[in-house]
């Protein structure tokens, strides 16, 4: 089936603009709004991603004449629509793999880096970089990140407050070697060496980062311990370089379609939200959690779903430190009670849980991997904040 993109925006209000909170900040009401998105029929990945100026970018990969095509456009505030799609590019060996998104990191003055995975079935994978110097219009010829023999895929993007690009991603530096989690600075010395940040890591789940004002960063990925356990990790990098991983969740599990659904990061200043998959137990479960100094600690996690979660999640955080996840879920066994869909829940600034809002009913599953991203925050010229949010339909 083919599966086609969506998008609308999410109008959030009924939260106090106030820096000094209330004993408990009052549930938001939802509007919804669908618009039309710029993307072909057949898409089977899409990234959101918000510059430093406040322009939200989409990017896919869609079918076109026995290839795949990597496009991006960027969202018209002002207009409340897309821009028309540019073609970065159209190569038949584009991974089409839903778990394996393409990253793009928005500078400025209309610089822009997209990271994608390039590979035939049954041969070595490469991420190739390509970059575009004015808006998104004209892209330079990918190239490849590493050179072979070594291998590379799952690619993470972030822009460093310095306007450095970080990357992560999995790779092998040789055929017989072991799967690692591996960074470096783009657009830096070139002397300096790839960063390997673990080899117990799961092989088909792609890395998250986002970046702080401090010019420090986040990481997070799903390890792999020798019983074939895939625990969500975190790793911080500041100016000393990078930290020992640390566990953020210990319950993963073994379910393979958990291993596969990467835990997604947010954040507003050094105020962070994580939100990720897990079946552990045989319990499908969306789990999320805060952190209020740039990820050294997280809150315990809070479950969002309803109990027949299936799948990816997305996060976002607010100024007033709400944080918002979105995820998939089933309908219920009990006629009557909830629709399957793209599902939405807040944790209020004081971590109490607003009761789950349906953003969607449409045909979906797994494969859609709605993407959410904060289009502008309360403020006390505008009483509500907006969502942007993709998905497949």
């Amino acid at each position: 089936m083919n599966f086609r993109l969506l998008a609308g925006l999410i109008f959030l209000g009924g939260t106090s603009h106030s820096e000094a909170q209330p004993a408990e900040t009052p549930p938001l009401n939802y509007g919804i709004e669908e618009i039309a998105s710029p993307a072909g029929p057949g898409v089977i990945s899409s990234t959101l991603t918000r510059g430093p100026d406040g322009t939200v970018w989409l990017l896919w990969r869609e079918p076109l004449d026995n290839a795949w095509v990597l496009r991006c456009a960027a969202f018209d505030n002002t207009a409340g629509r897309w821009t028309a799609p540019h073609t970065i590019a159209s190569r038949n060996d584009w991974v089409p793999n839903v778990n394996e998104p393409s990253a793009l990191a928005v500078g400025a003055n209309g610089h822009l880096l997209v990271a994608a995975t390039a590979g035939i079935l049954g041969t070595p994978g490469q991420i190739l970089l390509s970059r575009s110097s004015d808006h998104g219009v004209t892209w330079s010829v990918p190239t490849p990140l590493t050179k072979a023999p070594a291998t590379a895929g799952f690619p993470a993007l972030a822009r460093l407050a310095d306007g450095r690009v970080l990357i992560t991603w999995l790779g092998r530096t040789a055929p017989s070697a072991p799967t690692t989690l591996f960074a470096r600075i783009l657009d830096g010395p070139t002397s300096i060496a790839d960063t390997p940040i673990s080899s117990a890591v799961n092989e088909t789940a792609a890395p998250a980062l986002t970046a702080f004002p401090d010019g420090s960063a986040l990481l997070s990925y799903r390890g792999r311990t020798g019983d074939n356990v895939s625990n969500v990790h975190t790793a911080r990098f500041t100016a000393a370089g990078w930290s020992e991983p640390r566990l953020l969740d210990p319950d993963s599990g073994r379910d393979s379609q958990a291993a596969k659904s990467a835990p997604q990061l947010a954040n507003d200043g050094p105020r962070v939200s994580a939100a990720w998959f897990t079946a552990a137990d045989n319990q499908p479960r969306v789990l999320f959690s805060t952190s209020a100094d740039a990820g050294e600690n997280f809150l315990l996690p809070m479950k969002a779903d309803l109990g027949r979660a299936f799948g990816p999640v997305d996060t976002v955080l607010l100024h007033d430190g709400a944080a918002l996840v979105t995820w998939m879920e089933g309908p219920s066994a009990e006629l009557r009670t909830h629709p399957g869909g793209v599902w939405i829940r807040r944790a209020s600034p004081q971590s109490n849980l607003d009761g789950p809002n349906l953003l969607a009913t449409k045909d979906t599953n797994s494969a859609t991997r709605p993407r959410a991203v904060l289009l502008q925050d309360y403020s006390e010229t505008a009483p509500d904040a907006r969502l942007l949010i993709v998905y497949g339909g």
